[in-house]
């Protein structure tokens, strides 16, 4: 069955040719359009699921034209921004306009295929699931797209945000949440690494073990990511629990004042969940573990790592799903 339907919209010959057959090799459609007249032209015919265009076009820019579409033709479509001239600054102008996405040139294969699935797969939740208000919905939407990008500068971390924030928001729910705190939980988890944007390159995209020195580095990552959502109107309580999903349930195992049940909730669904997701992963450095021994892993480190409550319900949220 065919996939959903992109257009792509870039003055360079070369870069539509190559984007157009990385997403063709998997299935989806594809239409090019060489300006953003053309492209405008096509996707006011309609059938489209998609939009990705350059920002630096001859005659209307990309910029130009998202207003437009939003303007004209349709408010929700996703659109990737995807240019060589990008910053973080451009990313946040591009996300005022409504973009989902943003891929900087050069890119590999798999970052571009990377990115356009995290898109549609987001576009498709947030569809079913609208519950923000606009103003911190804003917010989300910008810094989830910066987070999505550092992950798609590593395939081997593409989409792990997501993945565990599934995690997450079914350990809540198993633990009697409330519909309002599972997804605070589930917001906190999607956000969970943002502060990796203070992390230096050559620790963040590393591809073999981190020393001790650059692991206590990286894990600088959580507050930072709280001193970032800190003055996000909304976002207090989601802030919290990114300050301390690295925080040990034992606290003569970790350097934070707090420990125990006074952590968050959320940081201690959060650091379980996200510990198994990356034990099931595949590293550039190590295998992946199977589901049995990342659960043996999480049991082993209960009552010192972990909250012994959160590891049983994460094992009850596996079986339920079939993993164990």
């Amino acid at each position: 069955m065919p996939k959903e339907n992109i257009l792509i919209i870039d003055d360079e010959g070369v870069i539509l040719d190559t984007s157009s057959e990385i997403l063709r090799r998997v299935d989806y459609r594809v239409t090019t359009a060489c300006n953003a007249e053309e492209g405008y032209a096509a996707l006011k015919a309609g059938g489209f699921d998609l939009v990705i265009t350059d920002i630096r076009m001859p005659g209307m820019d990309g910029l130009s034209l998202i207003k437009k579409i939003r303007h004209e033709i349709s408010t929700d479509i996703p659109i990737i921004v995807i240019t060589g001239h990008g910053t973080v600054d451009t990313a946040i102008e591009s996300m005022k306009h409504g973009t989902q996405g943003f891929i900087m040139k050069p890119f590999t294969p798999q970052e571009f295929r990377g990115t356009v699935n995290d898109v549609i797969t987001k576009s498709g939740i947030m569809k079913e699931n609208i519950r923000l208000k606009a103003v911190e919905s804003s917010y989300i939407s910008i810094i989830a797209t910066l987070a999505s990008t550092i992950e798609a500068r590593d395939p081997y971390t593409a989409g792990h945000a997501f993945r565990m924030a599934e995690y997450s928001k079914g350990i809540a729910v198993q633990m009697g949440a409330s519909d309002e705190e599972s997804g605070t939980i589930y917001r906190a988890a999607v956000l969970h690494d943002i502060g990796k944007i203070g992390i230096p390159d050559h620790i963040l995209l590393k591809k073999g073990p981190l020393t001790q020195d650059e692991i206590q580095i990286m894990n600088e990552h959580a507050e930072i990511g709280g001193k970032i959502l800190d003055n996000m109107k909304g976002l207090e309580k989601v802030a919290d629990i990114v300050r301390h999903h690295h925080t040990y349930f034992n606290i003569k195992h970790h350097t934070h004042k707090v420990n125990g049940r006074d952590i968050p909730l959320g940081a201690r669904i959060i650091a379980a969940a996200d510990a198994f997701e990356a034990m099931t992963s595949l590293r550039p450095y190590r295998k992946a573990k199977s589901v049995s021994e990342a659960v043996e892993e999480l049991k082993r480190m209960t009552g010192t790592q972990f909250d012994p409550d959160v590891v049983n319900a994460f094992i009850e949220v596996l079986k339920d799903r079939g993993m164990v």
